[in-house]
């Protein structure tokens, strides 16, 4: 069965060819909080389609199950578990951290600026 595109194509239209990266290295990572001495942390850059995963749960599902969602995806489960663990968190750290990766989500699907 052959795919069509939505678009007529003409020199003006372009199709984006996707490829896998064969071996991709692992991705660097920046400290978001510590508990204790024991560091945390999230991608240094987020892939744009994990910031999109996470703001379908965001619309999808509202802001309690996005904000979930998004420490659990950028924490990993050790550090997400550390955080939930941590019975001494304030509101206000919890409140930044929130804001910091959120920021990084909206970042990743943001389109440069020319």
């Amino acid at each position: 069965m052959a795919v069509k595109t939505a678009v007529k194509e003409d020199a003006s239209t372009e199709v984006i060819a996707l490829k896998s990266k064969k071996g991709a290295k692992k991705a660097d990572a920046i400290t978001l909080f510590s508990i204790d001495g024991q560091d945390y942390s999230i991608p240094a850059s987020i892939r744009p389609n994990q910031a999109m995963q996470i703001m379908k749960v965001f619309r999808k599902q509202g802001d309690t199950a996005g904000v979930d969602f998004m420490l659990e995806v950028l924490l990993g489960t050790e550090g997400y578990e550390a955080l939930l663990a941590f019975d001494d968190l304030e509101s206000d750290d919890l409140e930044k951290i929130i804001k910091i990766a959120f920021q990084m989500v909206v970042g990743a699907t943001e389109t440069p600026k020319a």
